[in-house]
């Protein structure tokens, strides 16, 4: 049921970004933290790949998976891009932006991490079910 009332939600999202500009950042129903940028979405052979804003502290972040995340010192949000398996539920970091309070860039990594299943708090969930549908609705 979740992933249905976010599908369709997304979806409405994209016809009124038909008629009017959409945003750059769509946030993510039930995970406040968490935003995909909407022109970022590139689907191929069944990989979606997103550019995902993140602020504050979230699971999906953590873990050997994801640990150029770690190396990249404090700051206060982060750019990543992620590239899903919708049939296979799993994740892979492709690479990493910090950020400061102002927003200014403080570094980058571009080394991509292994390909691991979704982890499982709900916030990766929520990402992955909107990624996911929102790659489906645009492939129709």
């Amino acid at each position: 049921m979740r992933a249905r009332t976010l599908g369709w939600m997304l979806v409405g999202a994209m016809a009124f970004g038909a008629q009017a500009r959409m945003p750059d950042w769509l946030a993510v129903p039930g995970a406040a933290e968490l935003q995909v940028h909407a022109g970022s979405l590139d689907q191929h052979h069944g990989l979606v790949t997103a550019r995902v804003r993140l602020a504050g502290s979230t699971s999906l972040m953590r873990g050997a998976a994801f640990e150029p995340v770690g190396r990249l010192g404090a700051h206060h949000r982060r750019v990543v891009s992620l590239q899903f398996d919708c049939a296979r539920r799993t994740v892979r970091l492709l690479d990493t932006q910090t950020f400061d309070a102002r927003d200014r860039p403080l570094a980058m990594d571009a080394t991509p991490g292994p390909v691991v299943p979704l982890p499982g708090d709900e916030s990766a969930g929520w990402l992955y079910d909107a990624v996911c549908e929102l790659a489906r609705a645009r492939a129709q």
